[in-house]
């Protein structure tokens, strides 16, 4: 097999999130025809289909899927490189490669940087965003050194939990919600019946098992890797949002925020590093400061830090 170039696999990409050839073609300033040469001989060399094809659409195999993971993760890596290289040629710091699940709150990591930042001036940071399944997977390739995710007690194998803590639901709802009172304390999981639901992807599963341990299946409608598409239906009184904090977490304003009572199973806010591997110091730095902002201590904690 030849050597793959980058320029293909970084093609390969923008095909992927265009959608279509026209699309990435335009985007990227090369002619359709030499664009579908480029996807036909990645397949050609890789010995396997790419996309579904249709009129209308292109959609990835399971082939394809898999390449668009690792493509963007080599992508990724050459460009936290480069800056890196600049950044150190330049008379700069260390750089924290972060991988941050989408369901986190924003203030949260955003916190612990100023203090890591406050700690280290030269300090450089590098965030990636996405699905608890890409937090995991940048910290397996290599993208990024540390990975914090809402996450059960035990991690995927290659991967090793840092710090820990645990983190609780609460039920967010508007003032004029059709379902909840403003003047309850808390909300219970049977409460939640026939009320619609918006959860965070990485919440889902686990509240519905909350549910059907209540006798009932949930109402949920809807489904989201951000926060602030289900603040958005929290704040338009079209569904009970239930959101994962932590101590220290901001209470989200004008809204009715109440602890989850009658749930049984737990989550823990994880910061992990693919196992064995010696953080740099602004990675045990980072740990550090999140130790100080948002662990009790009772926390979980790693010699690594």
């Amino acid at each position: 097999m030849r050597r793959l170039r980058l320029e293909a696999l970084k093609n390969f990409i923008t095909v992927v999130e265009c959608g279509t050839i026209t699309e990435a073609a335009r985007k990227i300033c090369i002619a359709q025809p030499a664009l579908s040469n480029q996807i036909r001989g990645l397949e050609e060399e890789l010995g396997v289909q790419l996309f579904h094809r249709t009129p209308r659409s292109m959609e990835l195999t399971e082939a394809g899927r898999i390449l668009y993971r690792h493509s963007r993760s080599i992508c990724g890596i050459r460009q936290a490189l480069y800056r890196e290289l600049q950044g150190r040629s330049q008379g700069g710091g260390e750089t924290l490669r972060l991988g941050l699940s989408s369901s986190l709150p924003s203030s949260f990591a955003a916190r612990i940087l100023q203090r890591t930042s406050q700690n280290l001036p030269l300090a450089q940071f590098d965030l990636y965003t996405g699905s608890a399944l890409d937090v995991t997977e940048m910290v397996k390739d290599g993208l990024t050194e540390l990975g914090i995710m809402d996450a059960p007690s035990t991690l995927p194998p290659g991967l090793a939990t840092l710090l820990s803590f645990p983190i609780h639901f609460y039920v967010v709802y508007s003032m004029d919600n059709l379902w909840l009172s403003t003047a309850r304390e808390s909300v219970t999981v049977a409460d939640l019946h026939n009320i619609p639901l918006g959860l965070s992807r990485e919440d889902a599963d686990l509240v519905a098992l909350l549910c059907r341990q209540q006798g009932f299946l949930p109402w949920i409608k809807c489904v989201s890797s951000s926060r602030s598409y289900l603040r958005f239906w929290a704040e338009q009184g079209l569904a009970v949002t239930l959101v994962s904090r932590s101590p220290g977490d901001a209470i989200p304003k004008n809204m009715c925020c109440k602890p989850l009572t009658g749930a049984s199973a737990q989550l823990n806010r994880c910061f992990f590093s693919r196992q064995e591997e010696k953080l740099s110091s602004i990675g045990r730095m980072f740990l550090t400061c999140a130790s100080q902002l948002y662990a009790p201590p009772a926390a979980e904690r790693s010699g690594r830090i």
